[in-house]
């Protein structure tokens, strides 16, 4: 076992939030997380995608109920499940909404699958084989889903779960023994002290910390987190600092280093260098990506470069609504095709952020397109419930131009 093991999150997209809150929590104390957002990316074969995770020691299944009702989520766990070891890399994470443990609970995804199934069938009764060749595709994989979905859900009540509240609740203790942590004591303490919301608190807590524990890079990692919040930014940097001398490969303290240095201090120079760092480290650091392509388009006017942080990203996370709307804001002054593009595809992927409605509004009212326009910022409107936001829209509907 790899001191430091992989961890594959798959996670449909409506648990997104929950996936990015594991994501975070695993991350912040070394563990590595490959995150994909809709389980298949775009133009990834299924032979390559499985390969990708099979590269992981572990796969947490992030399961809710539309998680079993996603043909691409069960696709790819059924064939995770055709490897010899599936028992011991699997960690499921079992959410509330999915209603498991009763055979008739369990029926009723067989029974949607079943419909699924057989609504497809029917359908493709009226189609010339040759001519729905990706559509009887469709159909045979759906058609292994109904076959299997409930051995599957047998196999994942037949072994014992955790709630996402109740790993959270023991700093993540039963995943960190299962991947093979020695000693986990020194992460599950420092989680359990992420958690906490209070500042002053969590810098008491912290304290205390290092009266049981010696120094570590994640430790400087979250105080420096705690300074930052607390307006010491000085001090924030100087941790984020000790946490790199002690880890030149933390990931997470080069990013949020960066961030500081970007965002607040104006650092640019340094910013670009974290950033740069982390994604050399681990170029899957979607965030690191995020950060570098503003940096550079805001500070530097190296769009072209920019553009290519945003398309790396695409081109293994290809449903990543935060890397389209920036691609739509550096194309929207000289390629509104693009621009008008990736402004929707953000919104098909993530229909509550607000960003890509307002961008496409104000393209479109500068075309002269004052109704398509005002109607994206409606949109946004009933989007959010933001005062301040609700506010710069109202301003917004007021104008001529966007």
């Amino acid at each position: 076992m790899k001191k430091t093991p992989e961890i594959f999150l798959s996670h449909c997209w409506s648990n997104k939030d929950d996936a990015e809150k594991i994501y975070n929590n695993l991350s912040q104390v070394g563990v590595k997380v490959k995150m994909d957002n809709h389980v298949l990316n775009y133009k990834d074969s299924i032979v390559s995608f499985m390969e990708s995770i099979r590269d992981c020691d572990f796969a947490i299944l992030l399961v809710s109920d539309d998680y079993l009702k996603s043909k691409n989520c069960l696709f790819e766990v059924l064939n995770l499940l055709k490897e010899k070891s599936y028992d011991n890399k699997i960690l499921p994470i079992i959410l509330s909404s999915a209603k498991i443990y009763s055979p008739i609970d369990r029926i009723k995804y067989l029974h949607y699958w079943m419909e699924q199934r057989d609504n497809l069938d029917n359908l493709l009764k009226s189609v010339n084989p040759i001519d729905a060749i990706d559509l009887y595709t469709d159909l045979k994989i759906i058609s292994n889903i109904t076959q299997s979905i409930d051995g599957f859900l047998k196999n994942l009540t037949s072994n014992l779960n955790i709630t996402l509240q109740d790993l959270e609740k023991e700093g993540y203790k039963q995943i960190f023994e299962k991947i093979g942590f020695i000693d986990i004591s020194y992460i599950t303490e420092l989680i359990n002290i992420s958690l906490i919301e209070n500042i002053e608190e969590k810098e008491i807590e912290l304290d205390k910390y290092l009266l049981k524990f010696p120094h570590n890079t994640f430790y400087y990692g979250i105080k420096a987190e705690t300074y930052s919040k607390n307006g010491k930014l000085q001090q924030a940097k100087f941790a984020y600092e000790q946490s790199i001398k002690m880890d030149e490969n933390n990931t997470s303290s080069l990013n949020n280093l960066g961030h500081l240095c970007h965002v607040v201090l104006k650092e640019y120079d340094s910013a670009r260098k974290y950033f740069e760092k982390a994604i050399r480290i681990f170029p899957e650091f979607t965030i690191a990506r995020l950060n570098l392509g503003v940096l550079l388009s805001q500070h530097y006017k190296e769009f072209d470069k920019a553009i290519e942080q945003y398309e790396a990203i695409l081109e293994y996370d290809y449903n990543e609504p935060k890397a389209h709307n920036n691609l739509g804001n550096l194309y929207k002054l000289n390629d509104f095709k693009k621009a008008n593009f990736h402004f929707n595809k953000a919104i098909e992927l993530e229909p509550d952020y607000i960003d890509p409605y307002i961008n496409l509004g104000n393209i479109l009212k500068l075309r002269g397109e004052l109704k398509k326009g005002n109607d994206y910022y409606r949109l946004a409107l009933k989007r959010t419930t933001d005062s301040k936001v609700r506010k710069f829209i109202n301003i917004l509907l007021k104008t001529h131009k966007g």
